[in-house]
């Protein structure tokens, strides 16, 4: 869509008259009526003060009017005040019409007044007739431009009343609140806290070591101190604020001062005033400001104490004084520009003040020279009479402006130091393309209007298109409708698909828009309404009914008969694409028809199929879990647990040694007495205990004929020596001292898997210095254990000698011991054959063993072993053995 015409901007803007054209000429002077006419005009506005992004409205009543009569009603808006010359006209129209009523109104909307050539307006309103001016108005009114805001961290204030936004009412109460506003030198917010806020920026008063921006203050001079001994100068708020804070680059100084030197003090050094200010830039910038906003001082002779105090000389010295100040000060505010590189805005407030002074109806003023607060002194209480239209004063009190003023000087501020935006599209007229841009209208990021939505871009604007959503690029009516969206017969079918498109109502139809009664699909003669076969093939034979042979299912299986394969399928059987079922089927060609098959999927060329249609991969004929293509034991018995080869413990031999695992005591170790193998243990002394550490090495030789890995374990009673975990074939070496008694009984054992073998040495030491038995050179005699013979350490000393009644007690103890020790085995082979029968099984292996010494598997090759293990190094030593001629113990228990 087009951006809307002029023609039709000034439509909205002329809401009650015709299409406006221009003219030429001007309107005549307001005033020059025609004193015969009975007609009256009024200009009604409904405010003074305007922003160019409002809309500007005001009402025209007619009076007095003839009915029946033509007149024409023009109108325009014009700059400046009239006094001087015409002004520019910016806007206009006109209406003619004829009077229907006696009386009428007329409203007029103007947009995009600006201030662009000055802030004072006019609206200038004639009727006439045919034979000139009949009566004519005009109201007053200013506009400022809008302006979008600029982005600062912090803006900060200092000065006096004027900007104060509460620091001399929070410390000393004053002024009174009511009826100052909220401890404000006026009836509302000060100019100050308006624009700080518009630039976004959160403002809150502050003085001393406090924080807060605005530190503006009631009754502050120029200088630096105090005035009066607690009024903190400009100087002082300066040096207050930057003991506390560092103003950063891209914070804004704001100083406006001065008016109380010149009408408190009665200053007359002007240069004084400004060398005040030039030094606060000076220290500011010192502290890193970079951008300050200074305002010169509006013509205070115009202030109602100075004209109530003064005479005229002093009134006009005081303008004079003024005038004097603000050039020294621009002069002042040029040389340090141009020496810095500091940015100085200029906030010309006598232009502002003296252009509202001397205009005061164009603002909306009624009264410039009396304040609103009726009192003598310079500043209000609380019970003080206040005008009830203080909004339309210039001054609240004698020395201070109402909050129009502050208004009105807040606008002017954000003029300066705002980006205009004329139109307020919140677009910057440096970037806006379209800077007329009616308010309320939706715009783009190029600030031009967004043309009315029209979703699918065919031309019809969504409020209009019945169709918003036609595909794009198809041609439209003038409803935004494509042919694939209209179904003129409403058969359901969109024109662009209907083949048909007088289709009667009622008559049910195809995909394409055609009844049966409008079809004759195959072409065959017969219309598809009265066609039984109505798909039937160009050319194909067919018989009354319209079907051919390749339309017929004679065994009604589903599958006409030129593509059934099988064409007497059984009734009610279900069938294939080719019409064969599963009774005429044999899928995976094993022989077997699939209606038999219980293994449907059986690999093609397997052999050895049964009568249910399984392959040897596909049944398990013992039921172990393992498919007898891969069960290397396909006899199992029932329930038996097997392993992954799918054998049971009976039909297995895991070890290898002959037996099947079900009666191998030792079913993972290879062993040649039962399956288990034969274990052997021996202790012997190595190394005597001399008299000095007491202390014996002790040899341990251990065999597994498997060569096995082996627990063995040395104990003193029921303390443990020494022990070896997964030790191999060989013998390991024990360091045994005992500094107690003179001969100690070691017990050691062999094992594996619950089975074991286990012997007993005696370890004699040297006697203690006081015995009284004397045995020097005896060390050690080992006891025959359950495995094999006794070991000796050593030979007696041939210079022993005994007489033959020790030699006979000495044989009856041993006898006594062997029987000891032989009734102490049998109790553990007892015990162990009613506790473990595996223990049982071992002792019957043994058994075996001497009655059938050959096994029936040879033994793994052991490898040989060309290193000792041990427990404890120690030095190799000849030892010499005394072999019983007794049997071992072992072997006559076992």
């Amino acid at each position: 869509m087009t951006r809307p015409t002029m023609s039709r901007r000034v439509a909205i803007l002329l809401m009650a008259s015709l299409l406006a054209t221009s003219w030429a000429c001007t309107l005549a002077p307001v005033g020059a009526t025609d004193s015969r006419s009975s007609e009256g005009i009024s200009v009604v506005i409904s405010k003074e003060v305007w922003t160019s992004s409002e809309t500007f409205e005001a009402t025209i009543g007619l009076w007095g009017l003839n009915m029946g009569r033509a007149y024409s009603f023009e109108w325009e808006i014009r700059t400046g005040n009239g006094s001087m010359d015409p002004g520019v006209m910016v806007q206009n129209g006109h209406q003619n019409f004829t009077a229907n009523s006696s009386a009428m109104q007329v409203q007029i909307e103007a947009n995009h007044l600006d201030s662009s050539i000055t802030h004072l307006h006019r609206l200038l309103a004639v009727l006439s007739d045919n034979n000139g001016i009949l009566t004519d108005s005009q109201a007053n009114f200013s506009s400022f431009t809008n302006t979008l805001p600029v982005a600062y961290s912090d803006i900060i204030f200092f000065g006096d009343s004027l900007s104060d936004m509460g620091n001399s009412f929070n410390q000393w109460g004053t002024p009174d609140s009511p009826p100052y506003w909220n401890g404000r030198y006026s009836n509302g917010e000060v100019w100050a806290e308006q624009f700080g806020e518009f630039m976004g920026t959160t403002m809150s008063a502050g003085r001393g070591s406090a924080n807060g921006n605005n530190r503006a203050y009631g009754g502050a001079h120029s200088g630096s101190g105090t005035y009066l001994f607690v009024i903190p100068n400009v100087g002082q708020q300066v040096d207050d604020y930057l003991q506390n804070h560092q103003i950063n680059a891209n914070e804004l100084v704001v100083i406006f001062c001065g008016g109380n030197d010149f009408v408190h003090s009665d200053e007359t050094n002007t240069q004084q005033v400004v060398d005040n200010i030039e030094g606060h830039i000076t220290d500011l910038t010192s502290d890193g400001a970079t951008e300050f906003l200074i305002l010169d001082l509006p013509p205070l002779e115009t202030v109602p104490r100075v004209t109530e105090e003064r005479d005229a000389e002093g009134v006009a010295a005081m303008h004079e004084r003024i005038l004097d100040f603000n050039q020294k000060l621009h002069n002042m505010l040029d040389i340090t520009e141009n020496s810095t590189s500091l940015t100085i805005h200029r906030g010309m407030a006598w232009d502002m003040f003296d252009t509202v002074y001397n205009n005061p109806s164009h603002f909306g003023l009624t009264n410039i020279t009396h304040p609103a607060c009726e009192h003598d002194g310079y500043t209000c209480e609380d019970d003080d009479q206040i005008a009830p239209n203080a909004e339309e004063y210039l001054w609240f009190d004698k020395m201070h402006p109402t909050s129009t003023m502050h208004d009105l000087t807040d606008f002017y501020i954000r003029e300066l130091m705002g980006v205009d935006d004329v139109d307020g599209d919140d677009i910057a007229d440096i970037y806006d393309n379209c800077t007329d841009t009616l308010p309320g209208i939706e715009t783009g990021s190029d600030g031009c209007d967004i043309p009315p939505p029209d979703t699918d871009q065919d031309g019809i604007v969504d409020a209009e298109d019945i169709c918003p959503e036609t595909d794009f690029g198809l041609p439209v009516n003038q409803h935004g409708c494509a042919e694939n969206q209209i179904d003129d017969d409403q058969d359901g079918v969109m024109n662009d698909l209907d083949q048909c498109p007088n289709t009667q109502p009622g008559w049910e139809v195809n995909s394409i828009g055609c009844s049966e009664w409008e079809l004759d699909g195959d072409d065959d003669g017969i219309v598809d309404a009265e066609d039984d076969c109505p798909s039937t093939n160009l050319g194909d034979d067919i018989d009354g009914d319209g079907c051919a042979d390749n339309q017929l299912d004679s065994d009604n299986d589903g599958v006409t008969d030129d593509l059934d394969a099988c064409p007497n399928t059984p009734r009610e059987e279900l069938v294939n694409v080719i019409g064969c079922s599963s009774s005429q089927l044999d899928d995976d060609a094993d022989g077997v028809y699939n209606i038999d098959d219980v293994c449907p999927n059986t690999p093609f060329g397997e052999v050895d199929v049964n009568a249910n249609g399984c392959g040897p991969s596909e049944r398990d004929s013992d039921e172990d879990g393992i498919n007898d293509d891969m069960d290397q034991c396909p006899d199992t018995e029932w329930l038996a647990e097997t392993n992954d080869d799918g054998c049971a413990a009976n039909q297995r031999d895991t070890d290898g040694d002959g037996r099947k695992d079900s009666v191998d005591g030792c079913p993972l170790i290879w062993g040649s007495l039962n399956g288990c193998p034969i274990l052997s243990i021996e202790l012997g002394l190595a190394e005597a205990p001399d008299s000095e550490t007491r202390t014996a090495n002790i040899s341990v030789l251990i065999s597994c004929e498997s060569n096995c890995q082996m627990n063995w374990i040395l104990q003193e009673g029921e303390l443990i020596v020494s022990e070896g975990m997964g030790a191999v074939n060989g013998t390991y070496y024990q360091s045994y001292t005992n500094l107690q008694v003179e001969s100690q009984q070691l017990r050691a054992r062999v094992s594996i898997d619950g089975m074991w073998k286990d012997t007993v040495m005696t370890v004699y030491f040297p006697p203690f210095e006081n015995s009284s038995e004397t045995s020097e050179n005896l060390t050690g005699t080992p006891v025959n254990g359950d495995d094999g013979p006794s070991d000796s350490a050593g030979e007696l000393d041939s210079s022993f000698e005994m007489d033959q009644s020790s030699i006979a007690m000495i044989a009856m103890l041993l006898l006594f011991n062997v029987g000891v020790v032989a009734a102490i085995m049998a109790v553990r082979s007892k015990s162990r054959l009613q506790n473990d029968g595996r223990e049982q099984a071992m002792a019957d292996f043994e058994s075996e063993l001497f009655s059938d010494p050959s096994p029936a598997i040879a033994p793994p090759t052991i490898p040989e072993s060309t290193t000792t293990l041990a427990i404890e190094n120690v030095p190799e030593k000849t030892v010499q053995t005394a072999v019983s001629d007794l049997p071992n113990f072992g072997d006559l228990l076992d």
